[in-house]
Parts: C-alpha cells; sequence; structure tokens
C-alpha cells in the first residue's frame, strides 16, 4: 500500500500531460478575505488596524464591492466616538467612487455617524441628496436632532415621515424626547 501511494504521488507531479499544479486563490477571494478581516478587525473594537489594512488594498476597493465593509467601517467610527476617522473614510470613499452615490445601507450609517457626532448639516445633506430612503433613513435623522436638541427640526422631519412611513419606537421616542 505504502509503495503504491508513492508510485501515485510520483506519477502525479512528474507526468507531463497532467501536471498538477496548485491554484493560487482568485484575486478577488483574497480581496474578499481581507474585507471580511477589516469587517472583523472593526467588529471587535480594532478600528485602527481595521482603518489600517482597509487603506492598503490595492486597487483601493470600490464601494460597490464594500458596502458592507464601508457600513461597518462608519459603524465602528460611530460607536467607538471616532469623528477624525469617519470623516476620513467618508473622504477617502468619495475620491475612489465619486461618481456613485453611497447605497442606502451605507448612507444610513453615514447618516447615523454624523448625526452621533452632531454634524446635523452634513448628515441632513446626505439625506436630502439620497435617492431613496427607508424608515431607518429617516429615523437616524429624526433621532439626531432630538439628542441635540433640535426639537422643531425633529418635529418637522417626523411630520414629512409620516407621508411615507409608519414610525417605529425609535422614532417615536426620539419625537416624545424632544
Amino acid at each position: 500500500m505504502l509503495r503504491q501511494c508513492a508510485r501515485a504521488r510520483h506519477r502525479t507531479f512528474t507526468s507531463i500531460n497532467n501536471p498538477v499544479v496548485p491554484t493560487p486563490p482568485s484575486l478577488n477571494m483574497q480581496r474578499n478575505n481581507l474585507l471580511g478581516e477589516v469587517e472583523a478587525l472593526a467588529t471587535r473594537g480594532q478600528l485602527n488596524e481595521a482603518l489600517s489594512l482597509f487603506y492598503t488594498l490595492q486597487p483601493p476597493p470600490t464601494q460597490t464591492h464594500s458596502n458592507q465593509t464601508y457600513a461597518t467601517l462608519f459603524h465602528a467610527c460611530a460607536r467607538h466616538h471616532c469623528l477624525q476617522q469617519g470623516l476620513s473614510l467618508h473622504h477617502y470613499m468619495l475620491a475612489h467612487n465619486p461618481i456613485t452615490p453611497p447605497d442606502l445601507f451605507v448612507s444610513n450609517h453615514l447618516i447615523n455617524m454624523y448625526s452621533k457626532f452632531g454634524y446635523l448639516d452634513h448628515a441632513r445633506q446626505l439625506f436630502v441628496e439620497m435617492p431613496r430612503r427607508n424608515l431607518v433613513t429617516w429615523t437616524a435623522l429624526i433621532s439626531g436632532y432630538a439628542q441635540r436638541g433640535r426639537a422643531v427640526a425633529c418635529f418637522r422631519l417626523f411630520a414629512a415621515m409620516l407621508a411615507h412611513y409608519l414610525p417605529n419606537e425609535f422614532a417615536f421616542t426620539s419625537v416624545l424626547s424632544s
């Protein structure tokens, strides 16, 4: 049995007609693995390491291929009170994706991040420029206004939202706290 295995290995590696050459992982698979590692680092609270790895990807990831990663990083910036990193990441995203507007998921995370930091003008501008919004979009901005004591803006936005969506408990809580 041992000799058969030795002969089989010899034939496999020396055969000219059917060489066995290990196939390297595709570039896309490597990129996806790296983006997964970036997300894992950000989720574990290692934001600086996650951003460092993200910024080293060459060519830079297009937003289309890394929406989940961008959203995870913006969420981590907001959660860990890292305004400067969030601003830098947003500028980086815009510089590498100048034509494509962020998708709904990424835009919601951006509005949430800017709202948490009190950059309500930035959040509002993103909101206005969005081609499509959902209940999360509206609620993120309503909550931002409520948290910053902007009751009139909070109520106006809430009233406008009612034409499109029924409020969830977060929107109600924000309006009531105003």
